[in-house]
């Protein structure tokens, strides 16, 4: 699955804004609880207006209200974070902090790799995906492995719910 997929989308504003999302040509199933399609949207949210309706279009139309696109809102402010966190660092020094895998920069891409392939258990348990991060980057080639990793979990959201 390629986590950077995105369905073709408009905004409408009538009453409301409202987000159109085509899921006329998406194979997967057109549904936020599928974590495909919750990937797309969180995607749109995260680089877009923020609306007060999603309608995901295919033969019979699905709409979603404000309770309802609580998750999504909350995993795109995630992936926001994630993404500056990204490409907002200057880059290390040397060679080996920027290959290391305690990088502030590649625990926030792992961070957002994660968030992407499954934004709904991404979302669910900040703990697991903390402990997971620990434990991908803890062979790190230096003393300051573990200082990097709780950096870049701090500046995510999954670290400040997690001690």
């Amino acid at each position: 699955m390629d986590r950077e997929l995105k369905c073709p989308h408009t905004y409408c504003e009538e009453e409301e804004l409202r987000l159109e999302i085509d899921c006329s040509a998406c194979p997967g199933d057109q549904d936020m609880r599928n974590r495909r399609c919750m990937s797309g949207i969180v995607q749109i949210l995260s680089s877009e207006a923020v609306p007060q309706t999603v309608i995901l279009k295919r033969h019979i139309h699905k709409r979603y209200r404000e309770s309802a696109l609580m998750p999504a809102r909350e995993a795109a402010r995630e992936l926001a974070v994630l993404t500056r966190t990204k490409t907002l660092l200057e880059p290390a020094s040397d060679r080996r902090c920027q290959t290391c895998s305690a990088s502030t920069s590649n625990v926030a891409g792992n961070l957002r790799y994660m968030l992407l392939g499954d934004p709904i258990t991404y979302m669910k348990d900040a703990s697991a995906i903390a402990r997971r991060v620990r434990a991908t980057a803890g062979p790190a080639n230096c003393d300051k492995g573990p200082e990097c990793v709780e950096t870049s979990l701090s500046q995510s959201t999954r670290g400040s719910e997690v001690s």
